[in-house]
């Protein structure tokens, strides 16, 4: 079966993420080791705090201008960040059941789309060293863009995600674009009595 979208395609669950690790954190001293903080650790930065945020009812209206150009006219939402909570589209319960028509593994093509926008700063690296970009979890497709190229997408929306953007950071300040749909074929298997919310957990390089 030919699977048009990479939302719809249970074969896919990702495009160029990292293989899965354990995650450590380097320190440059006991004491600041002891904090078990971890924006205090070597060559980290943390990317949680204010971003540029769109809502989009469908990826078809995402176009390639939304990810290559900052669109500051858009709003402030702070990430860690689920956008229902913060007013864009009604929260949802459901028990049993799916919030949609069940034909798997398609989804509705009303599908609330995310559009997550702020600059990234190219660290100083030594010879050797990895630029890697983490993604705490998003709910529930995720596709990564800097500087309008695309950088990978991930499915699985309570696991981290990893993409090596070493030679992606081609200028001083990057645009890291974060393109969020609320529906995808792992949908199918994320159901559960909850409360539908979607959006971006903290992510870090």
């Amino acid at each position: 079966m030919a699977h048009a979208n990479d939302w719809e395609n249970p074969g896919l669950p990702h495009r160029h993420r990292l293989p899965a690790r354990a995650y450590f954190f380097g320190y440059d001293s006991p004491e600041a080791a002891a904090t078990r903080d971890r924006a205090r650790s070597r060559g980290f930065t943390d990317l949680s705090g204010l971003w540029f945020f769109r809502l989009f009812d469908s990826p078809r209206r995402v176009h390639a201008e939304h990810l290559a150009l900052p669109h500051p006219e858009w709003g402030r939402v702070r990430v860690p960040h689920l956008w229902q909570v913060d007013g864009y589209g009604p929260l949802q319960y459901t028990d049993e059941g799916f919030p949609f028509p069940v034909k798997q593994p398609l989804v509705p093509s009303h599908n609330p789309t995310g559009v997550y926008q702020r600059e990234l700063l190219r660290p100083v690296l030594a010879p050797g060293e990895q630029a890697v970009l983490r993604l705490d979890g998003v709910d529930s497709y995720a596709e990564i863009y800097l500087n309008g190229e695309f950088v990978g997408m991930t499915k699985g929306s309570r696991l981290s995600a990893e993409f090596d953007v070493t030679e992606l950071l081609t200028r001083r300040a990057n645009l890291l674009s974060v393109k969020v749909q609320q529906f995808s074929d792992g949908t199918y298997v994320e159901d559960q009595d909850m409360w539908w919310r979607r959006g971006s957990s903290a992510t870090s390089t």
